[in-house]
């Protein structure tokens, strides 16, 4: 019995922890629209075409970094010389979460050749 209860408490243990690193990627794009926030508080990105559901009521393809993130300047940068360059990038992001009238929260951005 005790052995059946240590099993569910890890079963559980893990699916909980497999479900907050549930991170997805969109598809490669380059951004079409880059925004920052009206106060400074969010930096908003689209990339156009994305198939991936995101989760969030501003559809697939509006994604947004608060300013706040660890990496906000190193993400705004990636996307600025995506932009200028018209090169592909692809956003990760953490499916529902979301920041009304910006888009899904960033995660990380890749950019590719």
């Amino acid at each position: 019995m005790k052995t059946l209860i240590k099993s569910l408490v890890l079963a559980a243990a893990m699916l909980v922890s497999a479900q907050s690193f549930a991170w997805q990627a969109t598809d490669s794009a380059v951004p079409s629209y880059l925004e920052n926030g009206w106060y400074g508080e969010v930096f908003t990105i689209r990339v156009p075409g994305n198939t991936v559901s995101t989760g969030c009521a501003t559809g697939n393809e509006t994604f947004a970094v608060q300013s706040s993130h660890p990496a906000f300047k190193t993400i705004v940068n990636v996307a600025l010389a995506a932009y200028v360059a018209k090169r592909k990038i692809q956003i990760v992001f953490d499916p529902g979460q979301c920041i009304p009238y910006s888009g899904t929260i960033v995660t990380s951005v890749r950019m590719f050749d």
